[in-house]
């Protein structure tokens, strides 16, 4: 963020919505700046948390689901490889409609299909809600 500003990238705005003149909260320190820093290191931990807790809990899950471990691989291998499919295509969707709409649509996406994942009763429907949870992001 500093070096962004050192190097012109992001400006910081002279006075705030309301025309008050005081930009200390849009700063790197700033009250909005710590709420927005917190929001997407929240965002960020939930997503990389989904990769080693189910890990983690691969052996049960595919023992409660009567799947074999070959099979249960998938869980978490389908949606590493479709989030990474869909990083190009996102940078791109992301300049032509704006960075928050396709970062909240992606996220969305994440949560709805995680919910699915969570109730999902075999390890095909597992698999294929863990797959379009990768493509949110």
């Amino acid at each position: 963020w500093p070096l962004a500003m050192a190097r012109g990238y992001a400006q910081v705005p002279a006075a705030g919505p309301t025309g008050s003149g005081d930009s200390e909260d849009y700063g790197p320190g700033g009250a909005r700046g710590w709420l927005l820093f917190s929001l997407l290191a929240t965002a960020l931990f939930l997503m990389n948390g989904s990769y080693s807790v189910t890990l983690t809990v691969l052996p049960d899950i595919s023992h409660d689901l009567d799947s074999s471990t070959n099979a249960a691989v998938w869980v978490t291998l389908g949606t590493m490889l479709a989030s990474t499919a869909t990083m190009p295509a996102a940078g791109m969707l992301s300049d032509v409609f704006g960075h928050k709409e396709v970062w909240m649509v992606g996220m969305a996406i994440r949560i709805i299909t995680q919910v699915l994942a969570g109730i999902s009763p075999s390890m095909p429907l597992l698999i294929l809600s863990r797959v379009v949870s990768g493509f949110g992001g």
